[in-house]
């Protein structure tokens, strides 16, 4: 049954958006079927899976940054080419 109802709903990391707002999955309440999710505010609110309007990809990937610090005066392009050369580690 727990896994029925998980499986339902997007993953927790997920951005989604709802008839509430905006937030994250922060985990999914089974008992009352319902995601626990927190808006940018950092406010946590509760919707069911009707409610769920928009699924986004999760927050890891869509936030995942550069590799590393570009140096001084480097472009972003030229640091891809030093990690792609295997020189940006």
């Amino acid at each position: 049954m727990y896994r029925k109802v998980k499986s339902r709903f997007p993953e927790p990391g997920t951005m989604v958006r709802t008839r509430l707002g905006e937030g994250v999955i922060e985990r999914i309440d089974v008992f009352n079927e319902e995601a626990i999710i927190r808006d940018a505010e950092r406010v946590t609110f509760r919707v069911g899976l009707k409610d769920i309007l928009e699924r986004e990809r999760k927050v890891e990937e869509a936030a995942a940054g550069p590799a590393r610090d570009l140096e001084a005066g480097e472009t972003e392009a030229e640091a891809l080419k030093k990690l792609d050369e295997g020189e940006g580690r």
